[in-house]
C-alpha cells in the first residue's frame, strides 16, 4: 500500500502542472465549445475519453464534473446505430473503451452505450466470437475476436 500512495503523491504533484498545460494550450488552440478535442491543433476533432473512467472508480479528483458533463453530452450527439465510434477519424469503435465511458457516465449515457452494444451483438451480420473492434453505423466486424478486453462490458461494477 505504501507504493500506491506515493504514486498518488506523484499524480496530484504533478496534475497542476498537465492540466495548466492543457488550459494553455486551449487558449492557444481554443476547444470547440462543446467537447474537447482529440488533439489541441485540430478544430473538429474528438474522441472517446475512455480512461477518465478511473477518476470515478478509484474516486481521484483530478477533473472537475464539467468535464465529465459536456463529454457524456457531446457522446450521445455522435451516436450510431450500434454505438460511439472512438473518434472522427473513423467509423468504428472498441466494444471495451466505449463500455469504460458508458460506466463512467450517468444512467442516460450507460443504457444507450449499453442498448447499441447488445444491439451489436444481437444484429452483427458477421457470426463470428464477440468482437471488440466493429462499424457503430453498420454492425460488421473491423477485427480482434474474443479477446480478454471484452470483460470491459463489466466495468459499471467498478463504480
Amino acid at each position: 500500500m505504501q507504493h500506491s500512495n506515493s504514486y498518488l503523491v506523484l499524480v496530484y504533484a504533478h496534475f497542476p502542472y498537465k492540466y495548466g498545460l492543457a488550459c494553455i494550450c486551449s487558449v492557444i488552440y481554443p476547444q470547440d465549445g462543446d467537447h474537447y478535442r482529440l488533439q489541441y491543433d485540430k478544430p473538429d476533432s474528438w474522441s472517446l475519453k475512455y480512461n477518465l473512467m478511473y477518476q470515478k472508480a478509484f474516486g481521484f479528483d483530478l477533473f472537475p464534473d464539467s468535464v465529465f458533463d459536456m463529454e457524456e453530452k457531446y457522446y450521445l450527439s455522435k451516436m450510431n446505430e450500434y454505438g460511439v465510434p472512438l473518434d472522427n477519424r473513423a467509423d468504428f469503435t472498441k466494444t471495451d473503451w466505449e463500455m469504460w465511458v458508458a460506466a463512467m457516465g450517468n444512467d442516460t449515457m450507460f443504457d444507450a452505450i449499453t442498448k447499441a452494444v447488445y444491439k451489436f451483438a444481437n444484429e452483427t451480420p458477421d457470426r463470428v466470437p464477440f468482437s471488440d473492434w466493429y462499424y457503430t453505423s453498420t454492425g460488421k466486424v473491423r477485427g480482434f475476436r474474443a479477446r480478454p478486453v471484452i470483460g470491459g462490458l463489466y466495468a459499471k461494477m467498478l463504480m
